[in-house]
């Protein structure tokens, strides 16, 4: 009876030290993702930051604290794509001497074209170069939203990438829609600011 007892005790206690070795194994793992994600946030490199708290967020997908960390790197990897993508398509609307009738329209979108950069070719040239990286910053701020609903920063760059996809618009249909989506996004951060706001006062 009792060597009946001892396979299946042995084979218990073997399973047990088989789990306790995976949990710390995925305890230093985690460990080890956050602290090269916040490494390569200290860096700017938001890249690989989001990349490394993704992989902590998949280890621990209950953990808000590193859910944040991930939405901070997607907010600022997206804001530095805006920033780049933005200044080339300013610096070409500026060689091509439109960037006054740009910044026009843009403040009263007239309704002779409704576009923001009223010379095809330039603008059909800067959409096909910039529509993917747009669509990723997109995305990356979404993401961010969607991790923290609160991150007023991540609302802002969606408001500038809709408003950068909105000067790229091949159509006066696009472009309003792209505006209205730019004005969506920033009326969200302003309500998330006050909510901040409301959240910290005495």
């Amino acid at each position: 009876m009792a060597r009946r007892l001892r396979l299946p005790f042995a084979l218990a206690v073997l399973a047990l030290a088989a789990i306790a070795a995976y949990v710390t194994a995925q305890r230093l793992s985690l460990r080890r993702a956050v602290a090269e994600g916040e490494d390569a946030f200290r860096r700017g490199d938001f890249v690989r930051a989001a990349g490394r708290f993704d992989d902590a967020v998949h280890i621990d997908p209950a953990s808000r604290t590193v859910r944040l960390r991930l939405a901070a790197s997607l907010a600022e990897m997206s804001a530095a794509s805006l920033a780049q993508a933005s200044g080339v398509v300013l610096d070409a609307e500026a060689r091509a001497g439109l960037l006054p009738a740009a910044f026009t329209l843009r403040a009263s979108a007239p309704v002779s074209t409704g576009l923001a950069i009223p010379d095809d070719d330039l603008r059909r040239s800067l959409a096909d170069r910039w529509s993917a990286t747009i669509a990723e910053g997109i995305d990356a701020a979404s993401q961010a939203v969607s991790l923290d609903r609160d991150h007023e920063a991540a609302m802002l760059t969606l408001e500038g990438w809709h408003r950068l996809a909105a000067d790229l618009a091949a159509s006066p249909g696009e472009y309003r829609r792209l505006t209205i989506a730019a004005d969506e996004w920033r009326h969200k951060a302003l309500g998330a600011r006050r909510l901040r706001a409301e959240r910290s006062a005495p």
